[in-house]
């Protein structure tokens, strides 16, 4: 199955475009296009994924992942680069081996709309936590601990240092902010029911998120 997203911003009039082929193809593509300048950028994939894929609005750079790690690639760059090799000592003792098997170490990358922060999902100890990486400096931070599961970051888009994610630290899954300088938690959501994949809008009035019923 081939799936295609495309995002637009139109104060610049530029297109992001995922196409990737998915589950157990050997072959897949990862297009970057920008209508402005009709330049495209293309990367192979030797290994079949469920990629999730994030892009900051005003920089010409992309992160991905691809295999239980986050790649990093530019319109510059010739090959894509793992932003998160250097976790890959400290998280794997804790990993089960069905973890290890499926490759779902590191995954479900988010880009802070200052293109210089990408948060993600990391397997620690049996659970889900949320670690954020400084693509300038290379530091890495774990902002999110405790028997919980963390899901999906995303970025406010007003506030560089808050993140929002969905988890079950109240037994169901809610939504659940994280300040990523002082690791300050507060929930969001009190729903009964699970509460996922939440998304800011551009003003960063309104927040979206998936509900499922009980």
């Amino acid at each position: 199955m081939v799936s295609t997203v495309t995002v637009t911003n139109p104060r610049q009039q530029r297109h992001t475009r995922l196409a990737a082929i998915m589950a157990n193809i050997f072959a897949a593509s990862l297009l970057i296009t920008t209508q402005s300048f009709a330049t495209e950028t293309s990367i192979t994939l030797n290994q079949g994924a469920n990629l999730s894929v994030t892009a900051p609005g005003a920089f010409d750079r992309i992160a991905f992942d691809l295999a239980g790690k986050i790649w990093l690639l530019s319109d510059a760059s010739e090959s894509a680069i793992s932003l998160t090799d250097s976790l890959a000592d400290s998280l794997a003792d804790s990993l089960t081996n069905s973890l290890a098997e499926s490759g779902s170490l590191h995954q479900r990358p988010a880009f802070a709309r200052d293109g210089r922060l990408v948060a993600y999902e990391s397997v620690l100890s049996g659970h889900r936590q949320i670690f954020v990486t400084d693509i300038n400096s290379g530091i890495t931070r774990q902002v999110t601990f405790g028997p919980y599961d963390h899901l999906a970051p995303a970025w406010s888009t007003i506030d560089s240092r808050q993140l929002v994610m969905s988890s079950n630290r109240s037994d169901n899954f809610d939504i659940w902010a994280v300040d990523v300088d002082n690791l300050e938690l507060r929930q969001l959501t009190f729903s009964a029911s699970d509460e996922r994949d939440p998304a800011w809008n551009e003003a960063g009035s309104r927040l979206a998120y998936v509900t499922k019923s009980a």
